[in-house]
């Protein structure tokens, strides 16, 4: 079995995506103290976007930006997010061994969005390395059916269980930094927002999620090549950080 998944995208300390809403140096300092533990395991990527797309955890898996472009982050730092327009912009990291697991994964972001669960954004993903519903893999998305609307939902399968709909109980924000990460074990899946926990589910024992599939951040590639629903509604709009 691998060792916990961590992937960051984020400014913070030493994980893969952020932490916080319409953030100060204050409230930073609060939710650094309120991190979940998971947050800084087993770090695999690190995508600071400090004027690029390079993951900084040393494991190489770096993104190429297709349309996406810096813009300011929580701190209203030029350069230091990037901006995505909810039409065919994405970030993209070649597959890697590490970026696979086996039941134990963590994913940590800040967005920024626009738009969320409506129009063109019913399946807008933050991030997803999950070619389709039916193969192996994780994706975080918009599921714009019933109580999942306006949510922020986590999708995965492996090997031994699947699980298509694990949603937040608070709905995202718009045009407001929230950070949010999604923590998986052998037996649970927990949400967080801005550090504090937002819903957690008892779930089977994963077994192997590995997957061929590259790492998207700003689409949720599983459904990009499906009709109807999905065609052309999988892109995020707003800022990842």
């Amino acid at each position: 079995m691998k060792a916990k998944l961590t992937i960051f995208v984020t400014v913070m300390v030493a994980a893969l995506f952020g932490m916080g809403c319409a953030s100060t140096p204050e409230t930073d300092a609060h939710l650094v103290k309120i991190e979940p533990a998971f947050v800084k395991e087993g770090l695999v990527a690190h995508y600071p976007f400090n004027g690029n797309a390079k993951d900084e955890s040393g494991n190489g898996n770096d993104g190429e930006v297709n349309g996406a472009t810096l813009t300011n982050d929580r701190h209203n730092g030029g350069g230091k997010a990037y901006s995505f327009d909810g039409v065919n912009d994405f970030i993209e990291s070649n597959d890697s061994s590490t970026l696979d697991f086996s039941g134990n994964l963590s994913l940590s972001f800040w967005i920024n969005p626009i738009i969320w669960g409506t129009g063109t954004t019913k399946l807008a993903g933050v991030i997803s390395k999950k070619s389709s519903n039916s193969n192996n893999g994780y994706v975080v998305y918009h599921d714009y059916t019933g109580s999942r609307q306006n949510k922020i939902n986590y999708r995965y399968k492996g090997t031994s269980s699947t699980q298509p709909y694990l949603h937040s109980t608070t709905s995202v924000n718009l045009n407001q930094w929230v950070h949010w990460s999604v923590s998986q074990d052998q037996t649970s899946v927990k949400w967080y927002r801005n550090g504090t926990l937002d819903k957690s589910y008892s779930i089977s024992q994963a077994g192997d999620m590995n997957t061929n599939t590259k790492l998207h951040i700003g689409n949720a590639q599983t459904w990009h090549a499906v009709t109807g629903d999905g065609q052309g509604n999988t892109y995020f709009n707003g800022s990842i950080d």
